[in-house]
């Protein structure tokens, strides 16, 4: 569920937008921000990735979070 980063044209200069993630433990959700208009929201039962800055990296959500939250 992992997208190439957006570039965007600012006074003639290139920028890259990395994904950020925004982490919910009592709702146990990761919204997962690709650009300011795309947004992903990850449950218990998804998979976080972090493409492409760590290649072949995921994390199962449920993972993040403890049973007792």
């Amino acid at each position: 569920m992992s997208s190439p980063p957006k570039t965007v044209m600012s006074n003639a200069t290139a920028h890259t937008l990395e994904p950020e993630r925004l982490l919910t433990p009592k709702r146990r959700r990761v919204s997962s921000y690709r650009s300011p208009t795309e947004l992903a929201l990850l449950g218990p039962g998804d998979v976080l990735t972090a493409e492409p800055a760590l290649p072949g990296f995921t994390l199962p959500v449920a993972d993040l979070f403890p049973a007792d939250i």
